[in-house]
């Protein structure tokens, strides 16, 4: 500050980039001394690399059309060029690279910070291929997992739509919206209420389908497995909710009424198998590689949200593989989108399935990656939106989510906050503090995305939090339309979780000294411009002092000559 106040005078006479240079230092000193230096090991490439794609995160031409900028570039430039330049430029920012070997490194890195894992082989919305493309992938996940997995604290996410095709995802899906729709319908706003064979039976009268007592008392029997309730004649949300499936992976929930309301094709019937099959293997591989330590950091892999269209599917493969692996320790967690405007519902009917099968807790909380695609769907279909009307709603559903799961989870449990919300993060941080003797048997972890809310990673690390960066890594073909989504949330979210071109102008010009050696070039140019006397008196004394300022700092001393 007193180099800056030296200048003070003098402002007025400078070019306009010197002044703007000062004010950018000004701007970029720490508001704590001890404030975390978070990128003192980024090259200067790198760092005006990542400083160039946030200022072009912030174009809204860009933002608004990178879907279709990217296709009609790589039908000028090809496939190969355009992927190049995205692995780059936005790969290197947003993304742990391209193989195993990049996102290894990655691992590394952060571990010396005390920043842990959440990897994520990115692919996703597997349109068309075959059963072999599919098992190639369920083998990337295995690899990516065993990356991890010497470290408990690190944790895996991955995407359904990753190990079957979206057309099947999407027929589960029309089917298990179905069946939980009735449910909400039946319970209305009071999820305590029971379910009754007579409401179900005239449900699905009302929806012209005709079932014998013998498909109901079916039905029922299914939804009340593992339950110790006597009443065969009624039915809790907590064991709909948990046993109710469009297709159950435990035999003993199957049932006629389900078979008759789903009627899946072979080919649908084999694909269910394979992605059955695929997701359990997973879930046994993870069990095995837990490792325990102090009994609350557990090794888990964690099922990702997606569209709304498909995440009916996602929620009942997740809830079944819950019940099949949670028992004992936390081995697979949902994710929950808090931008959607039935999130509480959801989690509540959740906890009392987990309350039924007495199962810990266990899931990601997210604000959302969907928001412009769930919108532009809803009002192409003419459906409302399933996502909250504004920006102060959905920090508010985030926020009140929090609120419900953090007191009412039960020991045992795992939560990982994914935000780059300051607000909410300290709420969390807060909860942990005033409840910590009963929240120490849970793993409560943060999680931001790899080049975003930086600041907030290590400082959460710092102050002894589980603190983790998702990062995901895989081929570029398959990373571009997270990339699309990263670009979407980066025009918006400096306001909250931090400015990352600020943390960037702070290590180059506080750190690194870079309007030292800008000052230093301008006063090198204005001394040749004196020499060739090509200057005012005016400009003459500004030089004068740009060297009695630069000559005394050390810095600049081996340059005096």
């Amino acid at each position: 500050l007193n180099e800056i106040i030296q200048f003070q005078k003098m402002k007025k006479n400078l070019p306009s980039i010197f002044r703007r240079g000062l004010n950018i230092f000004k701007e970029s000193l720490p508001q704590d001394p001890n404030s975390i230096r978070i990128y003192k090991d980024k090259s200067l490439y790198g760092l005006l690399r990542n400083y160039s794609i946030y200022a072009a995160c912030k174009v809204p031409l860009l933002v608004k059309n990178g879907t279709k900028l990217h296709g009609k570039a790589q039908k000028l430039f090809g496939e190969k060029l355009i992927g190049f330049a995205v692995e780059n430029t936005m790969g290197e920012v947003f993304t742990a690279g391209k193989n195993f070997k990049d996102f290894t490194k990655n691992i590394l890195d952060l571990k010396k910070s005390n920043i842990y894992t959440a990897a994520d082989y990115a692919i996703e919305g597997i349109e068309t291929g075959t059963d072999a493309e599919l098992e190639a992938n369920r083998v990337a996940f295995e690899k990516t997992l065993n990356c991890v997995a010497n470290d408990s604290k690190n944790t895996m996410a991955m995407k359904v739509t990753g190990l079957s095709f979206l057309w099947v995802i999407k027929e589960f899906n029309k089917h298990q919206d179905f069946l939980n729709e009735m449910m909400y319908s039946l319970a209305g706003n009071d999820l305590s209420k029971r379910i009754t064979k007579e409401a179900v039976s005239a449900y699905l009268h009302e929806n012209e389908i005709e079932v014998t007592k013998e498909d109901i008392d079916g039905f029922f029997k299914a939804g009340k497995i593992d339950s110790n309730d006597p009443d065969p004649e009624t039915m809790s949300v907590g064991e709909y909710y948990l046993n109710i499936h469009a297709y159950p992976f435990d035999p003993r929930n199957e049932c006629t009424l389900i078979k008759k309301l789903t009627n899946f094709s072979p080919d649908a019937l084999h694909e269910l198998q394979n992605l059955k099959n695929r997701m359990l293997h997973l879930s046994e591989l993870t069990k095995e590689k837990q490792v325990w330590v102090k009994t609350n950091f557990q090794m888990s892999f964690m099922v990702d949200a997606e569209q709304s269209y498909l995440q009916g599917t996602i929620d009942s493969v997740t809830r079944q593989l819950q019940k099949m692996f949670n028992r004992e320790a936390v081995v697979v967690a949902n994710t929950f989108q808090c931008y959607r405007k039935d999130t509480l519902r959801t989690l509540k009917a959740t906890m009392l399935a987990e309350k039924v099968a007495k199962l810990p807790f266990a899931a990601k909380l997210v604000r959302g990656a969907y928001m412009t695609e769930e919108r532009e769907l809803a009002q192409e279909v003419g459906k409302p939106s399933p996502i909250c009307d504004t920006e102060e709603d959905t920090h508010t559903n985030f926020n009140s989510s929090v609120d419900l799961v953090m007191k009412n989870m039960p020991s045992g449990s795992f939560l990982n906050i994914a935000s780059h919300n300051l607000t909410s993060i300290e709420i969390v941080k807060n909860i942990i503090k005033e409840r910590a003797e009963e929240l120490e048997s849970s793993t409560i972890s943060f999680a931001t995305l790899k080049g975003l809310a930086d600041r907030s990673t290590y400082e959460l690390a710092e102050e002894g939090f589980h603190s983790m960066k998702y990062l995901p890594f895989g081929p570029t073909k398959y990373l571009t339309p997270y990339l699309l989504r990263r670009a979407e949330e980066a025009s918006y979210i400096g306001k909250e979780g931090g400015n990352q071109q600020k943390e960037i102008k702070r290590e180059l010009f506080y750190y690194r000294k870079i309007h030292i050696w800008t000052l230093f070039l301008a006063t090198v140019i204005g001394i040749i411009a004196i020499e060739k006397k090509k200057s005012t008196k005016k400009q003459q004394e500004i030089v004068k002092q740009l060297c009695r300022f630069v000559f005394k700092h050390q810095e600049c001393q081996k340059k005096k000559k």
